[in-house]
């Protein structure tokens, strides 16, 4: 940041107890490998490989500290954060893709951003109609 002339370090503008973290459902499989870095699979593995099921929990706890790959930073640039939901996505379609059955992932991908001071801003949207009739032409 730029404060008369001078150059500071990022500052988060909302600071709070939470950091920035990302957060994923439906086909969480390749996700939970890339950033927690384990199967969600693995507790039942360690179960049926002969774990006592008073142990699993910190097992877990310790399996997750030191394989998790935190992808989202504090303070995060709103394009670095574009990229990174983007690439999320695009990881999971082609996981889900190579999968024995049919894909249950995929198609192109509509992004949007809400910032406070912009709103709701769509950044990349797919037009089911023409754009002359699609009354939404101000986007990407």
């Amino acid at each position: 940041m730029l404060r008369n002339g001078e150059c500071f370090a990022p500052e988060q503008q909302f600071p709070g107890t939470e950091s920035a973290f990302v957060l994923w459902a439906g086909q969480p499989e390749a996700l939970n490998r890339l950033i927690l870095g384990y199967s969600q699979h693995l507790p039942e593995a360690l179960l049926q490989g002969g774990l006592d099921g008073s142990q699993l929990a910190p097992v877990m706890q310790a399996v997750r500290g030191l394989t998790v790959t935190p992808l989202a930073t504090d303070p995060m640039p709103t394009g670095d954060a574009i990229a990174l939901a983007d690439f999320l996505v695009s990881t999971t379609k082609h996981y889900v893709h190579f999968l024995k059955g049919a894909d249950t992932v995929g198609g192109e991908t509509d992004i949007a951003t809400v910032t406070r001071y912009e709103g709701f801003k769509w950044i990349r949207r797919k037009h089911h109609y023409p754009r002359e009739i699609n009354l939404e032409t101000d986007h990407v």
